[in-house]
């Protein structure tokens, strides 16, 4: 029994060992997770801001609101993802809502690709393009096919109509209209209704005000539509490009 005392010690003093050195050894990972974290957070940022800058959105103060408008979250919690000096990450509902809101590839916010694209483009690459059987001489048209699928492929068409609009949108051009998205995000061009009417619109998010609805032709005047008078406009599709073509006539000599 006397001889037993002294192996108990030392089996103690074993265990002790071991649990200090898995307790250093978590401190370590634990502080490199939050340095990597804190890495993440600081590109997380800077993409952020890129991208909203994308949108002439630059301020901080307004980059927060608008990201404050995509994702839901209270503005002190969007304004940390944006904070200059320590930045926080979203949670991953708000991620999942922030590359939507923005339509910005997962991968390229986080520093996991350097190729800036856009969510609908990621998605649509999973999607092989059809190639239906066409004549050599009409094969141009499928090129240009295969161009507008890889830019607008996730929207539906919608002709313009009006020229509030010009001259970046003329009367009769075809748009391209993103459903999956609808309501608010990020300043850009949308399909609205207003009052009954369904209209495109430039819409640009003002902090404290409301939202500015205008038309890139300079004889119609801007609106100020108030947060209190917000609800009779209802954003029905984010407008993501439009096709016109333009004919030369040839003058005779």
């Amino acid at each position: 029994m006397r001889q037993d005392a002294p192996m108990k010690k030392s089996t103690m003093l074993d265990r002790l060992h071991v649990d200090d050195v898995v307790h250093k050894r978590a401190s370590r990972r634990s502080k490199a997770v939050k340095e990597q974290a804190g890495d993440w957070a600081v590109l997380l940022r800077k993409r952020l801001s890129e991208r909203l800058a994308e949108q002439d959105i630059t301020e901080q103060v307004k980059q927060a609101a608008a990201l404050c408008d995509i994702t839901g979250r209270a503005y002190q919690t969007t304004r940390r993802w944006v904070d200059d000096e320590e930045p926080g990450l979203p949670d991953l509902t708000s991620f999942k809502r922030i590359c939507e809101g923005l339509d910005c590839d997962a991968n390229w916010l986080i520093g996991l690709s350097q190729s800036k694209r856009s969510l609908r483009n990621a998605q649509l690459e999973a999607q092989p393009f059809p190639v239906p059987d066409i004549a050599p001489e009409y094969r141009w048209m499928l090129e240009l096919l295969r161009q507008i699928y890889s830019e607008m492929g996730a929207c539906q068409p919608r002709r313009m109509t009006g020229d509030e609009m010009e001259p970046v949108i003329h009367d009769g051009d075809m748009m391209f209209v993103d459903r999956s998205r609808p309501g608010f995000n990020g300043n850009g061009v949308y399909l609205v209704e207003y009052q009954g009417s369904e209209m495109v619109r430039s819409i640009e998010m003002r902090v404290g005000e409301g939202c500015v609805v205008s038309c890139f032709n300079s004889k119609y005047k801007d609106k100020l539509v108030r947060k209190r008078e917000g609800v009779g406009l209802k954003i029905l599709a984010r407008v993501e490009g439009a096709l016109n073509i333009r004919k030369f006539w040839r003058v005779a000599p």
